[in-house]
């Protein structure tokens, strides 16, 4: 009879373990969130198994209001379907609410902007931009393609983070580059690492509210999804870079322009070209 007993218990703890492991679309354990970053922050939770981050960064909050401005959007009653004037909307008030700041540009103004930009070659096409507006230095045009070969040539979203902490290093002591390259190239590599940690989150549980908008298939290996995601990540850090240089270039200057501004326009148009892109569908 205890044979039976201990038997019957090792079936019901193995059915547990079983049906458990169905409930998620993990292919393999994902490496403890202290192993990704010294310092995991738990009120991102959305980003602690993917986020890798720079204290050094002094736009670093660039990147942790891109996310937050993401979450305000996927916690809105009306998600499932927001217009692109709405998304763009909450995206802004959530900007503004963690800035403290006035920041306003007419929904008709910023997609007027974004037609400027090449949709099939965002970076190419916001580097020119950049540079014949004199908003960026023909050197922080170049670190603009250096970043994207970066996105491209990392094999997992951790690896990415890290190699991101050595370009970013190397534009702080870049002294070719312009105080206004500082806080767009800057700012662009903390909305890039943090947005690839949102949607590998995103794309690798099936619980995120984006999960199944990403579209994004199926594959085998833990980052499969990986490659897929690149096209968000590029638009995501592209739509900061454009904020960051419209905003000064049409003339809206004066306190807009001030260095403490910039940032955060280019927070805004990051995380809403993120809905933008998925939405049009120019990423899949």
């Amino acid at each position: 009879m205890k044979r039976i007993t201990n038997l019957s218990t090792f079936l019901l703890v193995l059915s547990i373990l079983f049906f458990s492991s169905c409930g998620k679309e993990r292919v393999e354990p994902l490496p403890q969130s202290n192993q990704l970053t010294e310092t995991p922050d738990q009120s991102l939770n959305s980003n602690v198994d993917f986020l890798v981050k720079n204290p050094d960064n002094p736009y670093e909050f660039a990147g942790e209001q891109h996310n937050a401005a993401l979450d305000a959007l996927a916690a809105s009653p009306d998600f499932e379907n927001l217009s692109s004037e709405q998304a763009y909307e909450i995206m802004g008030q959530s900007v503004r609410n963690a800035s403290g700041l006035d920041l306003n540009i007419p929904y008709a103004e910023a997609e007027a902007a974004m037609e400027m930009v090449d949709a099939n070659n965002p970076v190419e096409s916001i580097a020119s931009l950049g540079v014949e507006s004199g908003e960026l230095s023909e050197s922080g045009a170049a670190r603009m393609h250096e970043m994207k070969a970066i996105l491209l040539d990392s094999p997992n979203p951790i690896a990415f983070g890290h190699s991101m902490l050595e370009f970013e290093a190397s534009v702080m002591a870049d002294n070719s580059l312009t105080e206004r390259d500082h806080i767009i190239l800057l700012g662009g590599a903390a909305v890039a690492r943090y947005s690839a940690a949102y949607w590998s989150y995103a794309a690798y549980y099936d619980y995120s509210p984006w999960h199944y908008k990403l579209r994004l298939g199926h594959g085998t290996g833990l980052y499969w999804w990986w490659p897929r995601i690149h096209c968000l990540i590029i638009w995501d850090f592209c739509g900061y870079w454009w904020g960051c240089i419209y905003i000064c270039w049409i003339g809206w200057g004066g306190i807009y322009c001030i260095a403490y501004w910039i940032p955060w326009w280019g927070c805004w148009w990051g995380c809403w070209w993120s809905w933008w892109s998925w939405w049009w569908w120019w990423c899949f």
